[in-house]
């Protein structure tokens, strides 16, 4: 019965291992403070505390001060010196385009790392090796009517 208990125990690290892998702590703070923005959890104006954002999240201050910087270049949040960082009030219009930006960015990472391009051809992205490659169609075609026989 431990054996079952240990894998339980193992795979919510597991998965926390995995989302390490592909994303850095700041990378999951940004997302995090941005899911809290965008839903009204941190109002307008809301003044960010490092320290009790760091907290919160379970990280220390530099993933926290990494997404400011990069909620401050996005738009969502406004950077005062000497005073702080502020949840920014975003117009419709400058919403709707921060949306289509990530939407297409998103899409495009997507794709690079499935290795397919925008026409639906196959291609590997730099430094990476693809897992198969498209046989001519006589080539495929000479195959099949051997395994009919």
């Amino acid at each position: 019965m431990t054996h079952s208990t240990d894998a339980s125990k193992r795979a919510p690290a597991a998965a926390a291992i995995e989302l390490l892998r592909e994303n850095s702590l700041a990378m999951l703070a940004q997302r995090e403070l941005e899911r809290r923005i965008v839903s009204g959890e941190l109002a307008v104006g809301t003044k960010l505390n490092e320290v009790d954002i760091a907290n919160a999240l379970g990280v220390s201050r530099g993933p926290v001060r990494e997404a400011f910087r990069a909620l401050d270049q996005a738009g969502l949040v406004r950077v005062e010196k000497n005073r702080g960082v502020f949840v920014r009030q975003l117009s419709l219009e400058e919403a709707s385009e921060v949306y289509e930006v990530r939407a297409a960015l998103e899409g495009l990472i997507g794709r690079l790392a499935s290795g397919v391009a925008r026409d639906g051809s196959t291609v590997a992205p730099a430094g990476v090796q693809p897992l198969y490659v498209r046989r001519p169609d006589a080539e495929v075609a000479r195959d099949r009517a051997r395994l009919k026989r």
